[in-house]
């Protein structure tokens, strides 16, 4: 749920924080980097998976 409201309200700020020129590339990157992330994470959380089962839950802990 709090996706939900997350996704709007970067939709939302996004123009007030990016000068207008510079919106095109800055959407183009956020969706890159969204679909990029889901891409990659999923084969890279499953390889850490099977190296250690603890280790998917401390690259995400170091990640943050």
């Amino acid at each position: 749920m709090c996706f939900v409201f997350f996704q709007l309200a970067e939709s939302a700020a996004l123009p007030h924080i990016v000068p207008r020129h510079q919106l095109p590339t800055a959407v183009a990157q956020k969706q890159a980097r969204e679909l990029g992330s889901g891409l990659a994470g999923r084969p890279l959380g499953g390889a850490l998976f099977a190296a250690g089962h603890l280790l998917p839950f401390v690259a995400d802990l170091l990640s943050w």
